[in-house]
């Protein structure tokens, strides 16, 4: 059965609710939302929504806290804070060397597992209104919004100089 929704229903959809049409509030909101339920359904398993996703990056193999840091866009304090939680439990091993590395242990490889399950099955409820060519034109849409994202930044910097609007 398609479950695609029409043009008509999507553009109903963007003007209900109080955040209306913008888009960085809407992803802002979607965001937010996913993340709240992503807390929630982990935390059956034990496991935090930034653990979840640290199991993830790692499963490419060993790597360091800053580049987790980096490939998450998360702040390194945050990171460190959840990988020392993950060393604690098991879940990671940090090797010593010229460079700390951390990697999965055979138990993180479990949980990692599991996080997997319950991601897959999160994101097939999500996209489930959306066409194989839906998923993918969406997920072109996100790289090239990623793309201007530190023209963001820029802009914060421009509104923190002189001359800024002062209300």
């Amino acid at each position: 059965m398609d479950r695609a929704i029409s043009s008509e229903g999507a553009e109903a959809g963007a003007r209900t609710g109080s955040i209306g049409p913008m888009i960085s509030a809407r992803l802002g909101s979607l965001a937010g939302h996913v993340v709240t339920t992503a807390s929630a359904t982990y935390a059956r398993i034990g496991i935090g929504s930034v653990e979840a996703k640290v199991l993830f990056v790692l499963d490419e193999g060993p790597m360091t806290a800053a580049r987790i840091s980096k490939l998450l866009g998360m702040d390194r304090a945050a990171i460190s804070r959840t990988v020392k939680a993950l060393v604690a439990r098991g879940l990671l091993d940090r090797s010593h060397g010229a460079v700390a590395s951390l990697s999965l242990t055979p138990r993180g490889h479990i949980m990692h597992g599991a996080v997997r399950c319950i991601s897959e099955e999160r994101e097939r409820r999500l996209m489930a209104n959306f066409t194989d060519a839906e998923r993918s034109a969406l997920i072109n849409y996100l790289a090239r919004l990623a793309v201007n994202v530190p023209d963001l930044s820029k802009l914060a910097d421009e509104m923190a100089g002189p001359g800024r609007l002062e209300l």
